[in-house]
């Protein structure tokens, strides 16, 4: 206790209690970002993809566990990544209906997420893709 008979917040550094949860929010995109090095330099690389889905799924059920919102969301987002581009290489809409389920989701769950911005982008740039891939498809039927 202090002087003044009220506790001491200070914690063995002399930080308060409370100058350490900012610190560990403050530090969390960084964490975050370190989760994902290797899944998305192997994504980058275009490595399995299969791979590279359950370590984006296994990050995100960590992350559920945990209780990190923040891993969660990105790990969802990812996951649409993956999707949205093996749309794109394939020309198949399945993989483009589960970007879009995914980013969604991720919308869904991130109430007031700072990332909902990208989300939204990235939903409007899977129908745009999926529009320029059904207005191709049309177009050989027409033929």
């Amino acid at each position: 206790k202090q002087a003044n008979g009220k506790e001491d917040t200070t914690g063995d550094m002399g930080e308060s209690s409370r100058g350490k949860e900012d610190s560990t929010k403050a530090s969390s995109p960084a964490r975050v970002a370190e989760k994902f090095q290797d899944l998305d330099r192997k994504w980058t690389a275009r490595d399995d993809m299969v791979s590279v889905l359950l370590g984006y799924t296994r990050t995100m059920v960590e992350a559920i566990v945990a209780e990190n919102s923040m891993l969660e969301l990105e790990a969802i987002k990812s996951m649409g990544d993956v999707f949205l581009l093996r749309g794109k290489e394939t020309k198949d809409t399945t993989y483009l209906t589960k970007a879009a389920a995914l980013y969604n989701t991720a919308l869904a769950r991130g109430d007031g997420f700072q990332g909902s911005v990208v989300l939204v982008h990235r939903l409007l740039y899977t129908a745009k893709i999926r529009q320029e891939l059904e207005r191709s498809k049309g177009k050989k039927f027409n033929k």
